[in-house]
């Protein structure tokens, strides 16, 4: 759990980019270290930290700078 962020996921993705997937509910498919591949389920939507309905917050970081995570989805 951290603080307004509530219970999260953040994947290391190499070369200074992460992505954080915030607000879950506190039950999760992975646990620290684990190594996740493309489509793998990380954790249950929730509605803890900062949030007004259950979601699931999904950030991108490159050198811990937010970027818009428009530009790494495909469809």
């Amino acid at each position: 759990y951290e603080g307004l962020n509530g219970y999260y996921v953040l994947v290391d993705h190499g070369d200074g980019y992460t992505s954080i997937y915030k607000h879950g509910s506190g039950e999760f498919y992975v646990k620290k270290g684990d190594v996740v591949n493309a489509g793998q389920k990380l954790m249950f939507m929730g509605c803890t930290g900062n949030c007004t309905g259950t979601h699931v917050h999904i950030e991108i970081q490159k050198d811990n700078i937010s970027i818009d995570p428009a530009l790494f989805i495909t469809f």
